[in-house]
């Protein structure tokens, strides 16, 4: 972050997303709260005791936290991952309606009734435009309409057409006068709208959309394991999909930078298969890669000698070279505070015998973030047959105050 003073950063400041209708004059845009505080009580508060819905629309699958906010606790009673048709990997306007019915198929399955209940949506950085930026300090209504604007203005968006969010990460003096560092994140609002109109087709009450980088430094705060790891220094967490992997990267817990890196396990899966000469439901089943380790291992270790194994490990060297790209260039602009440790998480860290190759091949320790003691899980969610590691950004939105 370039014209940053070293001073001791203040506690970042969260704008999250709520839409509330004002009786009697009808809907304004859907989510129309994205970066107003216009709660007079917290989310907890208002939520506490009722079922939550929250969703992560992944490119590789759908992933659903049920829940209830209590004052101390949060029970998870439902994780469920429905994987998107190959055809129809995006929700759109035209398959509104299929992606209703397979939801509510799902919840009829395990006799969920979502009406009335409260809905909430989180935004991978897929979805999603983010810069930071050096603006003069104001109160939050004014930065927000400064923060459109510079964004707008210098990426040539319609500001019209995009909703804003930003947290400032630091505030400081220049010239004597009082200037604050944010980052900024515009979400289209024709994808707000399909996420709304979504929401209300399955009788929810759309009431949160937030940024996924804002439940990760939620969930640090919360979490022991991660609270620990953040303390230490700066953390690299790891968002791996099928086909992108986000890398966000925390300071004492608090959101400094991050990247999309447009490779996942997509292509590893299918270099997989033709290595192996096994059908691609046979390795990726489940987004679980089922071929074992030591397979793998052979794989790799014969690459001099197996056109197939080659391809094989420069994929995944390939992929892995993208994440370290995006490590290095943050250490070498803070070389005071390099990255320390690695955390995985999303699908891809069940595949057991990535975390030791990107260990070995970043040189940081690493290790995957399996659960969070900050969530209960009850019923059918702690029997589910997937890790809880998958659904972290849809259980992050849980932890919103």
């Amino acid at each position: 972050m370039s014209g940053l003073s070293l001073k001791k950063k203040k506690d970042a400041e969260t704008e999250t997303a709520a839409k509330e209708s004002p009786k009697g004059k009808g809907k304004k845009g859907p989510f129309d709260g994205l970066a107003k505080k216009q709660r007079t009580r917290s989310f907890a508060a208002q939520a506490r005791g009722k079922l939550c819905f929250a969703f992560d629309f992944g490119e590789y699958a759908v992933k659903i936290a049920v829940g209830k906010i209590g004052k101390d606790r949060i029970d998870v009673k439902h994780l469920i991952l429905l994987e998107n048709d190959e055809r129809k990997t995006k929700l759109t306007a035209a398959s509104l309606v299929e992606w209703r019915k397979k939801i509510n198929r799902a919840f009829s399955q395990r006799n969920l009734s979502p009406t009335g209940n409260l809905g909430l949506v989180t935004i991978g950085c897929r979805n999603y435009i983010s810069r930071q930026m050096n603006i003069p300090y104001a109160g939050e209504e004014d930065r927000q309409g400064l923060v459109a604007y510079e964004m707008s203005s210098a990426l040539s968006l319609d500001m019209e057409a995009y909703l804003f969010q930003h947290k400032v990460l630091d505030t400081y003096e220049e010239s004597g006068v009082k200037m604050c560092a944010v980052w900024a994140a515009a979400v289209p609002k024709e994808l707000c709208e399909l996420y709304y109109s979504l929401l209300e087709s399955l009788r929810l009450k759309p009431a949160v959309m937030d940024i996924d980088v804002n439940g990760v430094e939620r969930l640090m705060a919360a979490d022991s394991q991660l609270k620990r790891a953040a303390d230490v220094g700066t953390v690299a967490v790891i968002d791996l999909g099928i086909r992108g992997t986000e890398v966000s990267i925390y300071e004492k817990g608090l959101y400094k930078t991050g990247a999309n890196v447009e490779q996942g396990d997509g292509r590893l899966v299918t270099a997989a298969k033709n290595a192996l000469g096994v059908q691609i439901a046979d390795i990726h089943n489940g987004n679980k890669l089922v071929v074992p380790p030591k397979t793998v291992y052979e794989i790799l270790l014969q690459a001099d000698r197996s056109e197939n194994a080659r391809i094989f490990r420069e994929t995944v060297e390939e992929w892995l070279s993208a994440v370290n790209m995006v490590i290095r260039q943050y250490d070498l602009n803070h070389q005071d505070a390099p990255v320390s440790r690695l955390m995985l998480y999303g699908g891809s860290p069940q595949v057991s015998w990535l975390k030791a190759y990107l260990e070995k091949y970043l040189e940081i320790p690493a290790e995957d973030i399996q659960s969070a003691d900050c969530f209960h899980m009850i019923g059918r969610a702690g029997k589910t047959e997937h890790a809880a590691t998958q659904y972290l950004n849809a259980l992050d939105l849980l932890l919103i105050k």
